[in-house]
């Protein structure tokens, strides 16, 4: 699943959007 998100944020960098919001649910 780790992969999957660190995946999809290399595709999208330009979305940081998508990233924090990603990297928030982690955090939690």
């Amino acid at each position: 699943m780790v992969m999957d998100w660190y995946s999809l944020r290399v595709i999208s960098g330009k979305e940081k959007s998508i990233e924090t919001s990603i990297m928030r649910e982690i955090d939690e």
